[in-house]
């Protein structure tokens, strides 16, 4: 049976965590090939907006959710269109990454959010490499399906 306890994270834990992962990341990054070094990069980049949000809001999760979190519908269309342009075009785990919190966030898109996807996806000359490309041309395909 599933527990119904709130789990809470102390503002204090959360920073300190996420600074001895950061530095375990950069540890690694000198030991890896050159290719993998945007990969280690964007990771950090990931843990250091993670870490601005905690310092400034604190956390406190219920089943993996920021309480804190206030967004309006725009402001939620934003980081999604966001998320989806930088993620466009990558050679990355990014790609995978933001099509799938699109498909498992498709409710929450308006009309135009998928429409503008969709035409940046079939616009866009350089999708990435066969894996990024099958990703994107899914997601497309995804998207008609909702519109």
């Amino acid at each position: 049976m599933k527990s119904n306890k709130r789990k809470t994270v102390t503002k204090q834990g959360a920073m300190l965590l996420l600074e001895m992962i950061t530095e375990d990341i950069y540890d690694l990054k000198r030991q890896i090939p050159d290719q993998l070094c945007n990969f280690v990069d964007d990771t950090c980049y990931g843990l250091g907006a993670i870490a601005k949000y905690v310092d400034r809001y604190g956390i406190e999760a219920k089943e993996g959710v920021a309480k804190n979190l206030r967004l309006g519908n725009q402001d939620l269309q934003l980081l999604f269109i966001a998320s989806f342009r930088y993620a466009l075009g990558r050679r990355s785990y990014i790609t995978s990454a933001i099509s799938d919190i699109i498909q498992n966030n498709v409710e929450v898109l308006t009309d135009n959010t998928v429409k503008l996807m969709i035409k940046e996806i079939q616009e866009c000359e350089n999708l990435g490499m066969d894996c990024d490309k099958e990703v994107w041309q899914y997601l497309a395909e995804f998207l008609e399906e909702r519109v």
